[in-house]
Parts: C-alpha cells; structure tokens; sequence
C-alpha cells in the first residue's frame, strides 16, 4: 500500500517534518540548557514533568522559543556550569 503524498494539504507539510536531535548540557538541580536550531537562542529547561519524560526513550519536546519538536540528546562531554549552592 502506498501513501498518496499529494493528497497531503500543503500547509500541513511543516508540521510533518523529523523532530531534531539537539545536545542539551545538565545544569544545577537537574535542568537542561540545549541551543534551539532553529532560532540560536539558548532554552533553560526546568520545567519537573518535562524533565521526567525525558527519561524515556526518545522523548520529544516542544522548544519554548520555535514551537517546534526537538529531542534532546544530554551530552556529557560538552562542559557544563553547576554553580555550587550557598547558604545565606
């Protein structure tokens, strides 16, 4: 059975594009900061339910700055800040 890709409404076609993989670092108390390919702003996630879906496989998230669906890959060889925790 074959899909009949013209009969696909063309305003429809961005929204079936691949969801990008995207190196995010960890930063303190378990957030992730990834770059955004398609804007080039940087995206802090902190947000508790998003960060545990992230654990499981290839799960998807929708970039605060684009809209767009990005997969986060966490890349522990790129250098991360942690500032340490200080008592006042």
């Amino acid at each position: 059975m074959s899909f009949p890709f013209n009969a696909i409404d063309p305003s429809a076609a961005g929204q079936a594009a691949f969801a990008e993989w995207v190196p995010a670092t960890r930063r303190a108390r378990g957030a992730l900061r990834y770059r955004c390919p398609t804007t080039g702003s940087y995206v802090l996630l902190t947000d508790p339910a998003a960060l545990a879906g992230l654990s499981a496989a290839h799960a998807p998230v929708r970039c605060a700055t684009c809209g767009e669906t990005h997969h986060l890959t966490v890349d522990d060889s790129l250098p991360s800040i942690v500032r340490p925790q200080t008592t006042a």
